[in-house]
């Protein structure tokens, strides 16, 4: 009984204190946020026009703040106790976000875009490079007959004695998890017939049971570089690539998805014609519904009775690349899938290619001589603009009318690219879509970026860099970084963060 007091005496004094901690580190009364400016570089009245939209959040208490952004800052927030620490789950949460703060404010804007992006990923596509079971099965049993009873042995297995080509097979994410009837057309092994290598081989491990049967097997895919890695002084064949020398880069669309056949660039003087019966390239698979022939499934509670699938067997060459010099260096989609964007290493020049869903090439442009760079490219695509970075930290702008046409707007470059500090990373940390509180928005010849945990914006036009401010809150600023108030991200990686410019 005393200790059941005492635990209660210690559950209240903690309780007090934490209050008394948030009382004092976010300034009475809670629900008030205030917005500082510290200019870093430039003139701040360049980001006069522009507007941010996030939230904060505490234990179960979460603040959207929407700040007008420039010389003069201003914020206007809202504050709400939930009853979980979860917008995601609070009965009400859904009706406190859908409140605008200021006149054409959508605060669910993010979430749908996040729906739309998990439909475009449901279509992206991999490369798996394996032996089919049936072989594997066999292997195993030849290798069993030559054991005895309770023996642990393993084997050197050189592919070629039992196949001439690797199986590269092409799978897509969505329809998976429902039968084999639909896992049949998610495969193809007619992209990529590459032959075995003659010295290249794996491991595998069995051991047997009282009778001499096999009841261990472990296979050692990689065995090959751990035993024969390193070729003796003066050997000039290449080390076989084995299981590891292709592989498929993808980008799901509304209809369809794009998917481009990439080979390890050593592997590519090696590389012979007929390893590509349908070419070499990026190609264009439309998708299609087909219902199940044995009834219907339930997920999250709701029937499902057919499922999109890939039409393999309708792929089409969109945009042949020469095996031996080209090279795909990125691919990113608009948020609506309705179009696709790809940097592609073609001899000495770099192209950004624009395509319609379906596969229709709608721009096709060399990328200005800065952004000429060996790699690193990483393509951010909007519903009316995308932004091409290289991996030295220059970037170029275009803008995208209604056809999907792209306008070349400026080239610039982040001077910070090569210093440590968040000032620096704002191209190699986004992805095609919002992320960690990282945004870009376009208007009028100004691109402005913003990113962080705390704060920050840069904006550029055709000079260069205007301007890099921080706004710090008064969330941030009185708790600090580790006191548990931050911006929440909804969703996992994804923050709620909508950067515009008011028009």
């Amino acid at each position: 009984m005393r200790k059941s007091y005492v635990a209660c005496v210690v559950l209240l004094v903690l309780s007090l204190a934490a209050g008394l901690w948030l009382s004092v580190t976010i300034n009475e009364p809670i629900d008030r946020v205030e917005v500082q400016l510290q200019v870093v570089e430039g003139d701040p009245s360049a980001a006069d026009g522009l507007a941010l939209m996030t939230i904060h959040r505490y234990e179960n208490l979460f603040w959207k703040s929407r700040i007008a952004l420039g010389a003069q800052p201003a914020i206007l927030s809202d504050f709400r106790l939930d009853e979980d620490t979860s917008l995601h789950t609070g009965a009400n949460s859904p009706h406190w976000l859908a409140q605008p703060l200021a006149e054409g404010d959508n605060w669910l804007h993010w979430d749908e875009e996040r729906e739309q992006q998990l439909l475009l990923e449901d279509k992206g596509m991999y490369l798996e490079t394996v032996l089919p079971d049936e072989l594997c099965r066999e292997i195993e049993a030849e290798l069993g007959r030559t054991m005895g009873p309770h023996e642990e042995k393993t084997f050197e297995v050189w592919l070629k004695d039992y196949v001439d080509n690797y199986t590269d097979m092409v799978v897509a994410h969505r329809g998976m998890w429902y039968t084999e009837e639909v896992l049949a057309p998610c495969y193809t092994d007619e992209l990529i017939r590459r032959p075995v290598e003659e010295d290249f081989c794996v491991a595998v491990t069995l051991g047997t049971d009282g009778q001499g049967g096999v009841s261990y097997v472990d296979w050692n895919w990689g065995y090959y570089y751990e035993a024969y890695g390193d070729r003796a002084e003066g050997d000039t064949r290449p080390i076989p690539f084995g299981f590891d020398g292709v592989s498929v880069e993808s980008q799901g669309m509304a209809k369809g998805s794009f998917v481009a056949v990439q080979m390890f660039r050593e592997m590519a003087p090696l590389a012979q014609e007929d390893w590509f019966p349908r070419g070499y390239g990026i190609f264009y698979v439309p998708w299609s519904y087909e219902p199940f022939q044995n009834g219907s499934f339930y997920m999250n509670g709701e029937p499902v009775t057919g499922v999109d699938i890939p039409r393999f067997e309708e792929m089409t060459l969109v945009l042949p690349l020469d095996r031996t010099t080209g090279y795909v260096e990125a691919m990113g989609a608009t948020p609506d899938g309705s179009s696709m964007w790809a940097v592609t290493r073609e001899g000495a020049e770099v192209w950004l290619t624009g395509f319609a869903d379906g596969g229709a090439v709608l721009y096709r442009q060399p990328l200005p001589g800065e952004l000429m760079d060996a790699s690193g490219y990483v393509v951010h695509c909007r519903e009316d603009f995308l932004v091409v970075c290289s991996g030295s930290g220059t970037f170029a702008v275009y803008t995208l009318a209604e056809d999907g046409v792209a306008q070349w707007q400026f080239n610039a470059r982040n001077p910070y690219w090569d210093e440590e500090g968040w000032h620096g990373y704002w191209r190699s940390g986004f992805s095609g879509y919002r992320s960690y509180g990282e945004d870009l928005a376009y208007c009028d010849g100004k691109l402005a970026v913003c990113g962080g945990d705390e704060l920050w914006v840069q904006v550029y036009d055709k000079t260069g860099l205007l301007c890099t401010v921080e706004y710090p809150l008064s969330l941030d600023s009185a708790s600090g970084y580790g006191a548990g108030l931050r911006p929440y991200y909804y969703g996992g990686n994804d923050t709620p963060v909508q950067l515009f410019w008011q028009k």
